[in-house]
């Protein structure tokens, strides 16, 4: 009902472990969240089997470029957006 403004968001250094700081922002949000629909936007670092299950499992959706190191770009071109 706010227009789908941002109320959040982190900056972290450039040589920062990403990986390792998706899951603890992703509960800080929780924390103060009240009980809508969670996006979490990040770059390709955001990609990890620890973070993909944790998000999934909190039913939270997020956007980032899949890194070929996981999936081909062959095997995303095939898959049915729906």
């Amino acid at each position: 009902a706010d227009g789908a403004v941002p109320v959040f968001h982190r900056a972290y250094d450039g040589g920062a472990g990403e990986v390792a700081q998706v899951i603890p922002m992703m509960k800080a949000l929780q924390e103060i969240a009240t009980s809508r629909r969670m996006l979490i936007i990040g770059d390709t670092k955001l990609v990890s089997y620890d973070n993909l299950t944790a998000m999934h499992a909190d039913e939270v959706t997020f956007v980032a470029p899949a890194s070929k190191v996981y999936v081909s770009a062959e095997t995303l071109a095939g898959l049915d957006l729906g």
